[in-house]
């Protein structure tokens, strides 16, 4: 179950580090 668990957070903070990354990005090209 930890194990589960660890998987599922480690999957949703890569994607939340994607995410930030493609904002960065997108604000980059706005200003």
């Amino acid at each position: 179950m930890v194990s589960v668990f660890q998987e599922t957070w480690n999957e949703g903070e890569a994607k939340g580090i994607i995410e930030m990354g493609m904002t960065l990005d997108f604000l980059r090209r706005i200003f």
